[in-house]
């Protein structure tokens, strides 16, 4: 079984910290889960910025944030092209701030 996320994009807030805590324990939630061998590991990555990888990293932040025209639409007050803002926004300020994603990943059989 493996497990992966990427929490967060640095430089973030309270919310950010508690996901990143979470995301430490992958490892002994998954021997507590009873799954031996466990191995973790985590890595950093640009997003916005620093060359192919971060432009990957952007690309799918982009679509996974796009996912959620509907709610911030419907529920959320804005219309479609205030939520195109924010994604522009989003995007510039991930380049211009040099943001990076943590990634973490912990397997075990």
């Amino acid at each position: 079984m493996v497990f992966e996320m990427y929490p967060m994009v640095q430089r973030g807030g309270a919310i950010a910290k508690k996901i990143t805590e979470l995301a430490l324990k992958l490892d002994t939630l998954l021997e507590d889960a009873g799954l031996e061998n466990v191995q973790e590991a985590s890595c950093t990555a640009p997003v916005g910025w620093g060359g192919e990888v971060g432009e990957k990293a952007i690309q799918d932040a982009m679509l996974t944030l796009g996912q959620l025209r509907l709610p911030f639409v419907a529920l959320g007050g804005m219309t479609d092209a205030e939520f195109d803002q924010l994604l522009a926004a989003y995007r510039d300020e991930c380049a211009a701030r040099e943001a990076y994603f943590l990634w973490f990943n912990a397997c075990g059989r």
